[in-house]
């Protein structure tokens, strides 16, 4: 009784992973898709795969420019907030009235996503 339920519940684990897993695979398989990825009803497999839209995003848009802006964006980002949770941290060590509250309400803004 103890191994069928173990089997069980090893089984179901697997099947939530699969099911976790489809929206992977469609963003794969839409990728390599040509324009059929409008058809109805969807097909599981891509009659002809191609890679031709990995090449058309790189050189028709200015993927490489949008991709630098992006890293410089997110270091200016991550270097601010360095400075300015260090100098947070900082003064969160010192004791002062309303000390408390103030570390309350920084814990309560980061649950917020």
């Amino acid at each position: 009784m103890r191994k069928r339920r173990h089997i069980l519940r090893h089984l179901l684990m697997l099947i939530v992973c699969a099911l976790m897993l489809i929206p992977f695979y469609w963003v794969a398989k839409t990728a390599v898709t040509n324009e059929n990825i409008y058809a109805y009803p969807p097909r599981i497999l891509p009659i002809k795969p191609h890679l031709y839209n990995f090449v058309d995003v790189w050189y028709l848009i200015p993927f490489a420019r949008y991709f630098a802006n992006s890293v410089i964006v997110s270091l200016i980002a991550v270097a601010g907030n360095i400075v300015f949770n260090a100098a947070a941290g900082y003064a969160l060590t010192k004791n002062f009235g309303g000390k408390r509250a103030v570390v309350l309400l920084f814990l309560s803004c980061m649950l917020i996503p």
